[in-house]
């Protein structure tokens, strides 16, 4: 995450760089303000690279799915 935040101009970090930001309890730096890090709505490179990683074969969500019964333990894959 550290890497990815002194990286925030890459599109393949949006994700990362908004969760970490949301985790420090920094949703003020998140919008379309000029003193905001990253805009509110992730760029299409971002979705892209996004969608690509999610196709490779070792990739584990890392979200667990409430509808499958949620209690087993996921990981996400960088």
């Amino acid at each position: 995450m550290q890497r990815a935040l002194m990286q925030f101009f890459k599109p393949e970090n949006y994700f990362t760089v908004r969760e970490a930001l949301i985790q420090a309890g920094r949703q003020d730096l998140i919008g379309n303000g000029c003193d905001c890090l990253i805009p509110a709505q992730p760029p299409r490179e971002a979705s892209a690279a996004r969608r690509r990683r999610v196709k490779e074969p070792d990739h584990y969500p890392a979200v667990p799915n409430p509808a499958k019964g949620g209690s087993r333990r996921t990981r996400a894959v960088w």
